[in-house]
């Protein structure tokens, strides 16, 4: 199961090959303003793009809302005082580009992550843009992303990356989930040999950056 909504699960997730596998436990044809997200074969990598990628992680200035006098005020508070805005200067907010919606609230340091970037250009680029993607989706208000590589077996999927605007930063690394790593590693392996460990090296340079 799922926090998200059916409504979000089915127009900010993608799946397939359906032919395999049958149609996701959400699925509902009503809720996908049109546009399937199911297919019989592997989702094209321009449809995630355009479908669940289309935007970016942009950092934004935080301000919280003080008191003021009225020559210094911006505002009116809820209960009709002046009030003004102050910038916190050792915080940043990431935030969607297409919606505004807030993914999440850093220091000054952290980087954000464009997955477009993270979670399709740099695995094409490994695989020598023979990328296959069995499933792709957004949660949390797109603030985790993830897709996922068909596996040898069919029906068994191998999970790809997992990419996350928090703390974690990238998910796949984390202690709690470092067998996806190792998963990872070995499906690339076995596609083209040397491909795990230039992944594995790629990660480390993005995540120091």
């Amino acid at each position: 199961m799922s926090k998200e909504s059916l409504a979000w699960l089915n127009t900010n997730t993608l799946i397939g090959f359906t032919d395999k596998r049958g149609h996701a436990w959400h699925w509902r044809a009503q809720e996908q303003d049109g546009a399937s997200n199911h297919y019989p074969g592997p989702i094209p990598v321009t449809d995630v793009q355009d479908r669940l990628f289309g935007w970016t992680a942009d950092s934004r200035r935080l301000a919280t809302e003080v008191e003021a006098d009225l020559q210094s005020m911006t505002h009116l508070s809820e209960d009709g005082q002046p009030r003004r805005w102050a910038v916190v200067p050792d915080r940043q907010a990431i935030c969607r580009s297409d919606d505004d919606t807030v993914m999440g609230i850093f220091g000054p340091g952290y980087v954000r992550h464009q997955f477009s970037e993270w979670l399709l250009t740099t695995v094409a680029d490994l695989l020598d843009d023979d990328l296959a993607i069995s499933s792709a989706g957004l949660l949390r208000g797109g603030a985790v992303a993830t897709a996922m590589l068909p596996g040898d077996g069919g029906d068994d999927l191998v999970p790809a990356l997992l990419a996350d605007q928090g703390p974690d930063e990238l998910l796949g690394l984390t202690a709690t989930t470092a067998w996806l790593a190792s998963a990872l590693i070995k499906q690339f392996e076995a596609i083209a040999p040397g491909a795990g460990e230039a992944w594995l090296q790629s990660v480390a340079v993005g995540l120091a950056e």
